[in-house]
């Protein structure tokens, strides 16, 4: 038995970042929405207990991979006994805020669950991806949605209507680790979450233009300037 999954890209729309917690984790309020850019995944079953992962288009150690431990974590949750051989198409960039290892993960996810006849309940499925990242849940819905906390408070809301985005990815990357880190140095841009859930819902473009915004934006235009500039060349 084969299953093909594809794993989308998102971005954020708008992103605000609250304030830390006392765990050390940040409170996050934003909307996400997927894009049409994805990677694409096959699982075959096998008896064998074993997960092997083969990637194309992508380097590194298999084993040290989100969709591995992903795979890992259901067989040992729910103490399957057979294993599965997985294949990744990569295509979505990787750190660039795109998510492209959570959605991976997450497709892992629903896929061995299906392969291995497992029917979690949605929060069961939540719970799972939280182990694994804080945008993997959101991940699992591919829609519009509203997320708060550290990710795992998920509200679909009105779809974004349809939009063609242009990515720009420089060669290098900017690890989530470093962009909060970086983010601790300076004061909190804040952005208006609930005026761009209403422009979305009201299906108006001027208006989700007007309110697009990442608190990570400015620390993130400091250590690379070249990114602002670029910003305001495609404005």
């Amino acid at each position: 038995m084969m299953i093909e999954k594809k794993a989308y890209a998102k971005i954020n729309v708008v992103l605000d970042v609250l304030y830390k917690r006392a765990d050390g984790m940040h409170e996050i309020d934003m909307i996400m929405t997927p894009l049409a850019l994805h990677d694409t995944l096959f699982f075959t079953k096998k008896t064998e207990p074993t997960i092997c992962l083969e990637m194309i288009g992508f380097e590194g150690d298999s084993k040290d991979n989100l969709i591995y431990k992903a795979a890992i974590l259901v067989q040992k949750t729910w103490g399957i006994g057979e294993g599965v051989d997985i294949t990744l198409q990569k295509r979505i960039p990787v750190a660039a805020g795109l998510a492209g290892g959570s959605s991976d993960a997450a497709a892992t996810i629903q896929a061995v669950c299906e392969l291995w006849g497992i029917t979690p309940t949605e929060s069961e499925l939540i719970a799972l991806a939280k182990e694994i990242g804080a945008d993997v849940p959101y991940c699992l819905f591919h829609k519009t949605a509203r997320v708060q906390g550290i990710g795992e408070k998920i509200r679909l809301i009105e779809p974004m209507p349809k939009v063609y985005v242009v990515l720009f990815k420089p060669t290098y990357g900017v690890s989530t680790a470093n962009a909060y880190q970086a983010l601790s140095q300076n004061p909190l841009n804040h952005y208006a979450v609930d005026m761009m859930e209403a422009a979305i819902a009201n299906n108006q473009y001027d208006e989700i233009c007007k309110h697009v915004g990442n608190s990570f934006e400015q620390t993130i235009y400091e250590q690379h300037p070249e990114l602002q500039a670029l910003k305001q060349d495609v404005s």
